[in-house]
């Protein structure tokens, strides 16, 4: 006859939570060379927009992220789409980032 405390080593190791090292909790999305690039354009993009550059650079960059172009491989469109974001949401927050901000009176 079994102890009662065997029977409950026995049912008990199942019901025992999984150790999870935060390198697998954590982890980076295993992105192609292809959707690091497009990654890496799209960071540049963004960084134009939020810090400013020459006036030709900025309305490139404006125009590019405002177009519904899907022919291009490297559109703003199809850049949101392999990287799995919402185009509209990016569009949102950089027209909100190139807003001047209002200058606290003194």
């Amino acid at each position: 006859m079994q102890h009662l405390t065997e029977i409950d080593d026995q049912w008990t190791y199942p019901l025992e939570p999984h150790l999870v090292l935060p390198q697998q909790f954590f982890r980076k999305p295993k992105w192609t060379g292809e959707q690091r690039l497009m990654a890496a354009i799209l960071e540049d993009a963004v960084r134009t927009c939020q810090r400013g550059g020459s006036p030709s650079l900025m309305r490139k960059t404006i125009a590019w992220i405002e177009s519904s172009d899907r022919k291009w491989v490297f559109s703003f469109l199809n850049i949101c789409g392999a990287l799995h974001l919402d185009p509209g949401r990016i569009r949102s927050a950089l027209v909100l980032a190139r807003r001047p901000r209002p200058t606290p009176s003194v």
